[in-house]
């Protein structure tokens, strides 16, 4: 179950509920989308009974998203949008942006850095950024295991946002993911080259049991039929005139080696493909040999493919919640066989918490993969052509046997709903009978309203069905029937007062309205004996929002002792 508690500032301590089931606190839609390699964002719509509408300074104002208890999300406020609806509601939008945008505030410095480890490197630019942000924006670095084959690096370091430079100077090249927590008030920071884990077992996503719907993206066009590899640039860079200029200059070829040519066909993706061109530039080679042996490599490792799959599951409490980066079992024996999958992107709607979108990680296959899988599919949809053309049949005698079976319902429907009435009309006459001397003082499955019932007729209170259902509106929205909760994370309970129990009285607040003898605060017939004892108690619970007892105290002693 998701909560989503809002803080004015950034360094406040104690901030307020704006969505949480269990107390009744919703807000109107939600989205949260957590990404692998880009900053994760969450879309917030909230009416006027929220405490977030009109109240978000962009920027200032951050949100946490927990799981349970645990926090998957924490983000600053964009700017909002303003609508009113065709109902005439009006409903105002806010984005915010995980903290690992703080790295969006910051600029680096120019700098020329060698003789420096990807850690040692990574670890200087986010110093950098720290010396030039508050401190409720500073990270610390904890893990970093992102090298190289000679554990150093060379780079210049430019005047740009430092999220930027981590992307181009390190992401980019060397690979690695960076993740961000918040944890006790501080920021963490990560540079890792898998910051998943695998689910071989406990979490597959299943054709007939989480599995609500898959598709997969086949995409052949990132593929190079004719490679125009190049080296190093030659010589000083050349104006449009021939001067020396901030032009462009020529690159190290292959077609010294090559026939004259500058290019190299690859035969067999082009009779499946066509003849498609692209280069690959590598900057440090120098000598055409090299070249053309980094072009060979390069060939032999090309991927004729691309797939991607987007799946809508359903999280079952049975199950492990899905991680962004872990990798998941994939079983769907009508569409592919069994493979592993990587989840780079979650998408939550956390007004239905139990369903999520996930995307895959692209699959890269050669050429023969790529064939043989492409028959393999076409193969299965020649079986399930056969299957449904053998299926029509039984389809239409099913459909002719349900016809009769729903005439023969809808009589027995009709004797139902007859015998209901009459069973209704003589349990009606029953609990008439019963209700005058039934002594009540726990829920009776859950269900609250025989006990309030009981309470106000011993206080002799007048409780028509509208007030009933205020009462049981109440006790919903306060304690959603639980006479033992306690709110520890209000304003009242920072004050050392927090609410308990099913209407959710302060401790001295009860005290003044209890009865003697019923001054059980964890007790929810005692709590509604202390809400009939106010004068006003019907015009007090039914305000919108919280509630206290403004009237006289009626009673001190029970008026009609029955128990």
């Amino acid at each position: 179950m998701y909560r989503i508690i809002a803080y004015n500032d950034p360094t406040d301590k104690v901030g307020y509920i704006i969505h949480d089931p269990r107390i009744d606190r919703y807000i109107s839609a939600g989205k949260l989308t957590l990404k692998e390699g880009e900053i994760d964002d969450l879309t917030l719509k909230v009416n006027q009974k929220s405490n977030l509408f009109n109240n978000v300074r962009p920027m200032h104002t951050h949100v946490e998203v927990y799981d349970d208890s645990k926090l998957i999300f924490r983000g600053r406020a964009l700017k909002p949008t303003r609508t009113m609806e065709s109902s005439g509601q009006f409903i105002q939008e806010y984005i915010f942006e995980s903290i690992e945008a703080y790295l969006l505030d910051s600029v680096q410095r120019f700098a020329e850095v060698h003789n420096t480890s990807p850690a040692g490197f990574f670890r200087m630019l986010i110093q950098v950024h720290n010396n030039s942000v508050p401190d409720w924006k500073k990270f610390e670095v904890r893990k970093v295991d992102v090298t190289n084959s000679t554990d150093n690096v060379y780079r210049f370091v430019d005047y740009t946002k430092t999220r930027d430079t981590i992307k181009e100077k390190l992401l980019s090249r060397l690979g690695g993911f960076l993740r961000v927590n918040y944890h006790n008030g501080k920021n963490y920071i990560d540079y890792v080259v898998d910051p998943g884990s695998d689910h071989l077992s406990d979490t597959p996503i299943k054709l007939g049991r989480n599995l609500k719907s898959a598709s997969m993206t086949i995409d052949p066009t990132k593929v190079i039929t004719r490679l125009i590899p190049l080296g190093a640039q030659i010589g000083p860079p050349q104006s449009e005139n021939g001067s020396v200029a901030n032009g462009t200059r020529p690159r190290i070829t292959v077609a010294d080696l090559n026939g004259g040519k500058d290019y190299l066909d690859i035969p067999d993706l082009q009779q499946e493909f066509g003849i498609i061109n692209g280069t690959q530039i590598w900057d440090d080679v120098h000598e055409p040999q090299n070249l053309l042996r980094k072009a060979n490599e390069w060939i032999s490792a090309q991927s004729a493919t691309h797939t991607q799959w987007t799946i809508s599951a359903i999280e079952l409490p049975e199950y492990s919640t899905f991680k962004v980066s872990d990798r998941y079992l994939f079983i769907n024996p009508g569409i592919v066989e069994p493979q592993m999958l990587r989840v780079t992107q979650k998408q939550i709607d956390l007004t239905k918490p139990y369903e999520s979108s996930l995307t895959i990680a692209e699959k890269s296959y050669g050429l023969t993969e790529y064939q043989t899988k492409l028959q393999r599919s076409l193969g299965k949809i020649d079986d399930l052509r056969r299957l449904q053309q053998s299926n029509a049949s039984q389809i239409s005698q099913l459909r002719q046997e349900n016809q009769v079976l729903v005439r023969n319902y809808q009589k027995l429907y009709q004797a139902n709903e007859q015998l209901a009435t009459e069973f209704k009309e003589i349990k009606d006459l029953v609990d008439k009978m019963n209700d005058a001397d039934k002594v009540v003082i726990d829920p009776v499955n859950g269900d609250w309203t025989p006990v309030v019932k009981y309470a106000a007729k011993l206080m002799k209170v007048n409780l028509t069905n509208d007030s009933l259902k205020v009462v049981l509106s109440r006790i919903k929205q306060e304690s959603n029937g639980d006479q033992t909760v306690v709110n520890d994370w209000d304003s009242n309970a920072q004050a050392g007062h927090p609410t308990i129990g099913l209407l959710q009285y302060r401790d001295d607040t009860f005290v003044h309205w209890a009865l003697e003898g019923y001054t059980d605060i964890r007790k929810g017939f005692h709590q509604l004996l202390a809400l009939f004892n106010d004068s006003n108690w019907l015009r007090d619970i039914s305000v919108a929002g919280g509630w206290g007892p403004t009237g006289k105290k009626r009673f001190v002693k029970l008026p009609e002792q029955k128990l």
